[in-house]
């Protein structure tokens, strides 16, 4: 792959992440606010949406595109060398966990919130690194020219 093509693939893997992450955290929000019955009806979880989103997009959304950036570099080498298919997923997600596990961490470093933040963000993180991981496998994957389309059989 040319570099052209490699930073084009890493800038798209950073602005997805920093798009769908924010999104994911938002949506995490609400329905946790359902559970914990702060919200009466399902119309008007919806209308805290958006609200939602937005107060996430503030910090998350540097972060995503900066551990995007991070998670693209990586996975674009790895389809480069033709990894299968199931052990490139796996080892996304795991990347988007660690790399999501580092959110709440470096929020408290800087001072925003207190440190009983982090133990309550952690598990949404994690799940956001997971999904984002996996789900920017799947775009850089189905669009990345590969260098072999065959499975290597590794699993």
């Amino acid at each position: 792959m040319h570099i052209k093509e490699r930073a084009r693939f890493v800038v798209t893997g950073a602005v997805f992440c920093a798009i769908v992450g924010p999104i994911l955290g938002g949506l995490a929000v609400v329905v946790i606010r359902m559970v914990q019955g702060k919200t009466e009806s399902a119309a008007e979880a919806l209308a805290f949406f958006p609200m939602a989103v937005v107060f996430a997009a503030i910090p998350a959304a540097p972060f995503g595109f900066i551990v995007g950036l991070v998670g693209s570099c990586w996975l674009v080498a790895r389809i480069e060398h033709s990894v299968s298919r199931k052990r490139l997923c796996l080892e996304s997600a795991g990347i988007g966990a660690v790399l999501g596990a580092t959110f709440p961490l470096i929020l408290t470093i800087l001072g925003w919130g207190p440190f009983d933040n982090l133990a309550s963000a952690l598990p949404i993180s994690i799940g956001v690194g997971i999904v984002c991981g996996g789900a920017l496998t799947t775009l850089l994957r189905k669009h990345a020219p590969l260098v072999s389309q065959t499975e290597s059989g590794e699993s």
